[in-house]
């Protein structure tokens, strides 16, 4: 039996480093789109039927889990701005399947582009662990590239 090969987890870098504290991410593709209706030339009494026409396409990259202190700077610094983000897709088994899974997981493939860093949030409780997320927002086009097999 074969059975499809998923992601365990993520690390999302801005540039060649680490966003600390990020646990969850989240992408989001879309296709932009305009919906026009056309009737028919030879049944004009008919109702319409819609057209769709794409209009561009965008990517929302969210990630969640904790900001770290040390890094609180670049999120309240980088607000706004754009930058060369990817995002690191892992495997959490061992390649040889022997039980143990290395440091870091088997790199599956990496998600990059050129984003926008649109928002950047903090929560801090004192009864509660202290949460953050941020959100990027695609700036230009972005590849996915598989890793290669060992």
């Amino acid at each position: 039996m074969a059975l499809p090969t998923e992601p365990d987890y993520a690390l999302l870098l801005r540039g060649d480093v680490l966003v600390c504290g990020i646990t969850g991410v989240s992408v989001g593709s879309t296709a932009n789109t305009s919906e026009t209706f056309r009737r028919d030339c030879e049944a004009p009494n008919q109702i319409a039927t819609s057209v769709i026409k794409v209009t561009g396409k965008s990517q929302t990259v969210e990630g969640s889990g904790i900001i770290d202190v040390d890094q609180l700077p670049f999120f309240l610094g980088a607000i706004g701005y754009r930058d060369a983000y990817s995002i690191e897709l892992y495997e959490n088994i061992a390649p040889d399947n022997e039980g143990v899974a290395p440091a870091q997981g088997t790199l599956l493939g990496t998600l990059s582009g050129t984003y926008l860093l649109s928002a950047s949030n903090l929560s801090v409780s004192q009864d509660a662990d202290s949460t953050g997320s941020v959100t990027l927002l695609n700036s230009g086009g972005w590849t996915y590239t598989p890793a290669v097999a060992p």
